[in-house]
């Protein structure tokens, strides 16, 4: 089997400050990957895949510092994934919604 992709997925948000050293930051980010793979199952079966993964997100977290370059982000995010691949696979779409906890360095 082979198989290579090539994505981006560029990220912008906000530090916006609620007093006593809290910050929300809401960001939103698009992610776009080109994808192409290969299976070789036996010399008269290759089953091949090609398509592009489009995932839109946005999130909002929490950030405590805990000293001067050490901080504690708490979060949550959703996510939209369309895969549309141009073999045999058709669309697929998936949501996915997850919280998070970070330790952080700030430099």
């Amino acid at each position: 089997a082979n198989a290579y992709s090539l994505g981006a997925a560029p990220r912008a948000g906000m530090l916006i400050p609620l007093g006593r050293g809290v910050t929300l930051w809401p960001e939103v980010e698009l992610g776009l990957t080109r994808f192409r793979s290969e299976m070789f199952i036996d010399a008269d079966l290759t089953q091949r895949s090609l398509g592009i993964v489009v995932t839109p997100k946005a999130g909002v977290a929490a950030v405590f510092p805990l000293s001067r370059h050490v901080f504690f982000r708490v979060g949550s995010q959703l996510a939209y994934a369309v895969v549309v691949d141009d073999g045999d696979y058709g669309t697929t779409e998936s949501f996915a919604l997850s919280s998070d906890a970070r330790l952080g360095l700030m430099l």
